[in-house]
């Protein structure tokens, strides 16, 4: 398929470059010339499929079509017009395959399914954002409007087990799952694999489904919470940043796990009047990750990275601006750890014996920061 693009777009290019041009619409066997023409002018699904109706009867799937060097087939044209049919949710009627016949009991899952969530087996909570339909026929085919597509599927309900396949520009997904108590549960691979995922459904409306929430587990916080001192590097500098580039200065920070589970994140860095503004920190236990948001001099960032290893946390943060960008790299370890070795940026032998034994509040006083600026110790 990719081939199938490449040449389309070659002959598109090519036409582009010599300005050439066809006869307009035609009767009879339409010339190469007017098939370059109409593939450029193609702006959708339903002119791609004018064009395949005019070559139909005068040219096989498979025979080249040679223009300027480079050759293209109907099959590659038709392939280029399922794609562009597939992104603007146009089905086939004609050509949809057929399912069983629905007859029984089946019937009663003939309609209109409405998302209710999604999540990953192995996660207890579910995502409700996602939106997502799935219309049944009974003919045994469908409609599973997903992630802004709209995908045929074929489909068949034996007792409460259900089993959905979906084609989709010729790749294929098998679903399995069950319907029961007015709920739809399906799985796009194995069930009982924690990173298969699941969709739920309720007949005609969803909002009767309640979405699970997860009880969080923070013990994997204790990678993140606490006390840290490290470095900040100034890295990949561009423009007015372009000086900075390589300088390493003093950094800090405080992760504080509250009672309520809320994470209160504090960075602190030695550069004079410009702090970390609205630093806010959340923990998603099923990943075990911990993300930063905020801003810094009027350049916002979110979801950033923290991640820990061998008692190191690091930070990236890209700093993208009109006059130049830059990159803050932050590397931390807890107090009085001497454990330093290949980070970069890293504290010195000399800064690690200089800072032994001084409190957070000692540490952050020598670079400007009050005790106002940063949150009080971890209470969870």
């Amino acid at each position: 398929m990719k081939r199938a693009l490449c040449i389309l777009l070659s002959l598109i290019l090519i036409l582009l470059l010599t300005a050439c041009g066809g006869g307009g619409d035609k009767k009879g066997k339409p010339t190469v010339e007017e098939i370059v023409e109409a593939l450029d002018k193609a702006e959708d699904a339903k002119s791609m499929k004018a064009l395949i109706d005019s070559m139909e009867g005068y040219y096989e799937e498979d025979e080249p079509i040679v223009y300027e060097g480079e050759t293209i087939t109907l099959g590659q044209i038709r392939a280029m017009y399922e794609l562009m049919a597939a992104f603007e949710g146009i089905t086939d009627d004609t050509e949809e395959e057929a399912g069983e016949p629905v007859t029984g009991d089946a019937l009663a899952a003939v309609g209109t399914w409405v998302g209710a969530y999604g999540k990953f087996v192995g996660d207890s909570a579910g995502n409700a954002d996602e939106e997502f339909t799935l219309v049944l026929k009974d003919n045994g085919t469908g409609t599973h409007s997903r992630d802004d597509l709209e995908i045929p599927v074929t489909w068949t309900l034996n007792g409460k087990d259900f089993a959905m396949t979906e084609k989709y520009f010729g790749v294929t997904l098998d679903y399995t799952g069950t319907l029961e108590n007015g709920e739809l549960h399906l799985f796009n691979g194995d069930p009982t694999n924690d990173f298969t995922y699941e969709y739920v459904y309720g007949f005609g409306d969803a909002s009767g489904i309640e979405v699970p929430q997860r009880e969080v587990d923070l013990s994997g916080l204790a990678a993140f919470r606490g006390d840290w001192n490290g470095a900040l590097g100034f890295r990949n500098c561009t423009g007015n940043y372009e000086d900075l580039n390589d300088e390493n200065t003093a950094a800090i920070a405080r992760f504080a796990v509250q009672s309520d589970g809320s994470i209160e994140p504090f960075i602190g860095i030695d550069v004079e009047d410009t702090p970390f503004v609205d630093l806010t920190a959340t923990y998603d236990d099923f990943w075990e990750e911990l993300k930063i948001s905020g801003s810094w001099i009027n350049v916002s960032f979110e979801n950033i990275p923290v991640t820990e290893y061998d008692g190191t946390l690091h930070i990236e943060i890209p700093i993208e601006k009109e006059t130049g960008s830059l990159e803050l790299v932050i590397n931390l370890r807890r107090l009085d750890d001497e454990g330093w070795t290949y980070e970069d940026p890293g504290l010195s032998k000399a800064n690690i014996e200089y800072c032994k034994g001084m409190t957070f509040g000692e540490l952050a006083s020598l670079i400007g920061y009050d005790f106002w600026d940063y949150p009080s110790p971890d209470e969870g």
